[in-house]
């Protein structure tokens, strides 16, 4: 819905994925104006040369008027490469503060992609960051952009929506044996730190009987989760759930929503 909405400010918009040749996707023609391209590349190294090949393929029949990538780290690089190519305006968006101490720890990928970024940024024509604080990270850096180019723009939340949206599924109800419901909805990745969550409910448990953590996703670390949560031995006060579409209920009936990203 978020593209299809993106899609209603240009005459045509372009999305290429990355993604690898075993998954098998396809082009997808979103609405008339909307198209989606899969890399499907078989070793990710190869995934620039996929990049290339679909945006020349694309290029035959139509002209660009900008390109933007999704972060200044692989997909900025190939963004920054088709600029070059084609002579057009780069922006490279930031998701994440990429700055933060957490981030470089996470990994010796994470460490490589700081390099990557400071490398990158400062070509950029624009720089859209999600929040303030991401601004002020990446001021307080040493990457050397233009501050004039950067502009905060947070991902759109349709506030009425949610307001008006009728509850769906009432979690005290599907839930009823517990009290006080505890949601966190996230990807189940590292930097999400959902483990300090489920420590806490070790406490908070004990006092609590029928305090309920409820994790709602999907996610590398998953399975190490729900190892946590039955190593703790708070299996019973924690419930995992895979995404749904009806999150706005969750939002609605839950007692307190907890995200613990680092």
């Amino acid at each position: 819905n978020r593209i299809r909405q993106y899609g209603k400010l240009f005459d045509q918009l372009h999305i290429i994925v990355f993604s690898y040749a075993q998954n098998n996707y396809r082009n997808i023609v979103l609405d008339n104006n909307i198209f989606i391209y899969p890399t499907n590349h078989i070793f990710k190294l190869f995934y620039l040369y996929q990049i290339y090949k679909i945006t020349k393929s694309i290029y035959k029949n139509n002209k660009f008027s900008v390109i933007t990538a999704q972060d200044p780290f692989e997909a900025g690089l190939a963004g920054w490469l088709l600029k070059l190519k084609y002579k057009l305006p780069l922006q490279i968006q930031i998701h994440m503060d990429l700055f933060s101490p957490y981030f470089r720890k996470e990994s010796f990928k994470n460490k490589l992609r700081l390099i990557l970024a400071g490398f990158l940024l400062p070509k950029a024509d624009g720089i859209r960051v999600v929040s303030e604080r991401i601004k002020q990270s990446l001021n307080k850096s040493n990457v050397a952009c233009h501050m004039s180019n950067v502009l905060v723009l947070p991902v759109f939340v349709d506030v009425e929506k949610i307001i008006n949206e009728n509850i769906k599924t009432d979690l005290h109800k599907k839930y009823f044996d517990y009290n006080f419901i505890i949601l966190m909805a996230s990807r189940l990745t590292k930097e999400k730190n959902i483990g300090m969550a489920i420590e806490a409910m070790d406490e908070i448990a004990k006092k609590y009987p029928k305090a309920l953590l409820l994790i709602v996703g999907d996610g590398p670390e998953s399975d190490r989760l729900k190892a946590q949560s039955q190593k703790l031995k708070v299996d019973n006060n924690v419930i995992f759930e895979p995404w749904t579409e009806d999150l706005i209920s969750y939002y609605k009936t839950a007692d307190l929503f907890l995200f613990t990203s680092n």
